[in-house]
């Protein structure tokens, strides 16, 4: 057997932290909303490829970029296919993206992305909390 932590591994697997469990809820419900928004913006089409349902949230910026991770203007609903493309040729969405809010818009949004953050547990209480009052307002509460 390996000893785990001689390569630097976490013993602890099996318990998630408030903050972690707090991030995922927040993907969560962002998801949920970006979705909604998108399904009625585009009447449940994904607007990069016309043919197929809304499935995912789809970000321009890596998720890892936890400045705009859960921001209503890196984000989109889109189909599985186009959420899986945009990991090997972001061009074209890029392009989508430009398209429709302009260069400007796209430039703030990387240059706020390169920003560092990390999100207190009050904070991504407040994340969770507007996005679920957002989709309440649209009829779309859980």
């Amino acid at each position: 057997m390996y000893d785990i932590q001689a390569f630097g591994g976490d013993v602890k697997r099996g318990k998630k932290s408030l903050r972690r469990k707090l991030v995922e809820q927040a993907d969560k419900v962002f998801s949920l909303l970006v979705r909604a928004l998108a399904k009625k913006e585009y009447n449940g089409i994904c607007p990069f490829c016309k043919e197929r349902p809304i499935e995912c949230c789809f970000h321009f910026v890596t998720r890892a970029k936890h400045i705009v991770r859960w921001d209503l203007t890196n984000a989109v609903g889109s189909c599985n296919i186009d959420n899986y493309k945009m990991e090997w040729n972001p061009h074209p969405y890029i392009k989508w993206y430009l398209d429709k809010f302009g260069l400007e818009a796209y430039e703030n949004l990387v240059l706020r992305s390169n920003r560092i953050a990390k999100f207190n547990t009050d904070e991504l209480e407040n994340i969770i909390k507007s996005c679920e009052d957002k989709l309440r307002d649209m009829g779309e509460d859980k």
